[in-house]
């Protein structure tokens, strides 16, 4: 509970400093008014945007001061020390998570949306982002080769939403409801088989060897009403299982668009 205004503090930070660089360069009134401001003795002449940073600053903070304690104080019990290790423990896990969260945002607010797609927020109160990640997209051959055409794309699953952007251009290519998307693991060999959720290619098709990790995404009805289709390959067995646990998961998040 207590990281909570701490994180979504930090998922907004980029969106902060945005809206005043805006309103600076669109409103006189109120530049001039914020200049005022900050030349005031009150302020010690520190600029508005020193004070939206104090809260990040102060979670890095916590950790030394913490340090600290526990490295001069003198404890007069073991429950008290050990108190003070967990605290240590809390403060930076919370340190790791609000520079997460201020990547997370960062990421999110530079993708762009093609003037011909229906453009969406992606940051809005409602809409969490549970998942990012990186995969290649690449196309199955009629012959057994080492190599194929591929792309370059990230991954994002919201709470409601599943969207695939081009990692080269920041650009969305296709996005859908999370209802409407499925991923299952593409079959390598005789022994994939047996396995459950498994994607058997046509037999004329088959994976260029370079590819250890592929996934078939099926994206049943997309910002369009369309069916799209992406072969894709992942850096790890770990990150090809996550994605299909999370896109999998998607009745624990369900929101309607």
């Amino acid at each position: 509970k207590l990281e909570k205004p701490y994180l979504t503090y930090c998922e907004n930070h980029l969106k902060q400093e945005k809206t005043l660089i805006h309103l600076r360069q669109s409103n006189s009134m109120f530049s001039d008014y914020l200049k005022e401001l900050e030349n005031d003795s009150i302020c010690q002449k520190l600029s508005f945007h020193s004070f939206l940073i104090l809260p990040i600053q102060r979670v890095t903070r916590y950790v030394i001061l913490i340090e600290a304690i526990l490295s001069n104080a003198h404890f007069q019990s073991s429950e008290m020390i050990n108190s003070c290790k967990e605290t240590l423990y809390l403060a930076k896990r919370l340190a790791i998570r609000c520079n997460e969260a201020i990547k997370r945002d960062r990421s999110i607010i530079d993708l762009k949306f093609p003037k011909t797609m229906p453009k969406i927020s992606l940051s809005n109160d409602s809409r969490e982002l549970i998942r990012k990640g990186e995969a290649v997209q690449f196309y199955p051959t009629k012959q057994v080769l080492n190599y194929s055409k591929e792309k370059f794309l990230l991954l994002y699953r919201f709470s409601d939403i599943f969207l695939i952007a081009s990692m080269k251009s920041q650009r969305v290519i296709d996005y859908c409801n999370i209802s409407q998307v499925k991923m299952q693991k593409v079959c390598r060999n005789k022994e994939d088989i047996l396995e459950d959720n498994i994607y058997i290619l046509p037999d004329n098709l088959s994976v260029p060897s370079k590819y250890n990790f592929p996934a078939q995404l099926f994206i049943l009805s997309n910002h369009e009403s369309k069916l799209n289709t992406y072969t894709l390959n992942f850096n790890t067995e770990q990150e090809r299982t996550e994605w299909i646990e999370v896109l999998t998961e998607r009745n624990q998040w369900f929101i309607l668009m």
